[in-house]
């Protein structure tokens, strides 16, 4: 048996993804995804974390400003309000999807003008339409 070697070829990046896809397999949502892009719906997204059912990234935004953009991105995406509160340091948006999914989208100021945002869709986190409201937020801030 011959034993393997990385070459130029395959990449340590490409193993460290071989690895990531195993991982995933092998201990479903408990896996920890991050990457360099995640992409959701053609979109590419640099820095978000996809753990335990909850996607996680840091936006330049204010948790004032990532409510109002969470509101749009749910009637976009048509995501029945529940809740939506806001402060200086902290925003909690929750909603409920036409199949009954439950939403919840948070946020708190961390420095420098920018948040940490979390989103969970249902009970153990659904990571496409996760990522899709992700997209959906980032777009709405990026037209404030």
């Amino acid at each position: 048996m011959k034993a393997f070697k990385i070459t130029k070829h395959f990449s340590m990046k490409s193993l460290v993804i071989c690895v990531a896809v195993l991982t995933l397999g092998l201990s479903g949502c408990t896996a920890l995804w991050i990457t360099g892009i995640v992409g959701a719906a053609g979109v590419a997204i640099a820095g978000t974390a996809y753990a335990e059912g909850r996607l996680t990234s840091t936006i330049k935004a204010t948790p004032a400003q990532i409510k109002n953009a969470t509101e749009k991105a749910f009637k976009k995406l048509n995501i029945s309000l529940v809740s939506s509160t806001a402060n200086a340091l902290n925003s909690d948006i929750s909603g409920k999807y036409s199949d009954g999914a439950s939403v919840t989208v948070s946020s708190s100021l961390e420095k420098d003008g920018q948040s940490k945002i979390g989103i969970r869709v249902g009970t153990f986190g659904d990571q496409d339409k996760s990522l899709k409201l992700y997209a959906a937020i980032s777009e709405g801030l990026e037209k404030k």
